[in-house]
């Protein structure tokens, strides 16, 4: 027998009305440590997901028997945040599970959709580089097989819009055009644009211009040329009358 096992069958078989009440307030107490140690090991193992070696099914398992597991804090993170920028990608494709199942018990608070809304700083919530894993998703990139992530990132959000956790509402309301305008994120861009092409004529929240007059005045070091023709690209194929929003 496990020793999982064999310790949930040795509590079941306890009848706490027949022990002695010195060893019964001994044993609640153990439990209650035991309890909190296994949902913090639980906390971490969801910090630490990889798709090479876990299933959404183990995962799953994990999560049904301790919740809270969703909500344990590392480095000031909770899973969902470190699932988004871990910086490999191979916990990307938990994010959809881990947003349902935490939208269930409201990790990140009440109307946070399982803490994809959880703002970087909470401590400074309109400071600047203030942004919910949304945001960060839609900017986010590796170095080796930037396109083949860019890919993953955009399924990320195809699957979350199915389960009602991203609205075509937060593309406009987070900027999330502004964050994909880069070469990195050009599936990502595209997907955005796909399903709210309104946002790409509409003025952006921060700087209040157009996606378009905006890019040409980036500067050329950090924001090169061919963002100008992507964002052009698409625009056209939305706006082709008015020359993909340029004039």
């Amino acid at each position: 027998m496990s020793p999982i096992k064999d310790f949930a069958r040795r509590l079941l078989q306890c009848d706490e009305a027949d022990l002695p009440p010195d060893l019964l307030d001994s044993l609640k107490k153990v439990a209650i440590n035991a309890n909190k140690e296994i949902c913090k090991t639980a906390g971490k193992f969801l910090h630490q997901l990889d798709d090479t070696k876990f299933t959404q099914k183990q995962v799953k398992s994990v999560i049904e028997a301790f919740p809270e597991a969703l909500s344990y804090q590392k480095d000031g993170k909770i899973p969902i945040q470190s699932a988004v920028m871990n910086g490999t990608g191979r916990s990307l494709s938990f994010i959809p599970q881990l947003a349902q199942e935490g939208n269930l018990c409201d990790v990140g608070g009440e109307g946070n959709r399982g803490g994809l809304l959880t703002n970087s700083n909470p401590g400074r919530p309109n400071g600047p580089n203030n942004t919910n894993l949304l945001q960060q998703l839609a900017e986010l990139t590796i170095r080796k097989n930037s396109d083949e992530f860019d890919v993953m990132c955009m399924q990320v959000y195809s699957r979350l819009k199915k389960l009602g956790l991203f609205l075509k509402q937060d593309i406009q309301e987070y900027n999330l055009l502004t964050q994909a305008s880069l070469i990195t994120s050009r599936q990502r861009f595209i997907f955005f644009s796909n399903w709210d092409p309104e946002a790409l004529r509409t003025n952006n929240n921060w700087n209040k211009k157009i996606l378009i007059h905006a890019v040409v005045l980036w500067d050329p070091i950090f924001h090169p040329k061919n963002i100008f023709e992507m964002v052009l690209e698409v625009g056209m194929v939305h706006f082709p009358i008015h020359f993909g929003c340029l004039f």
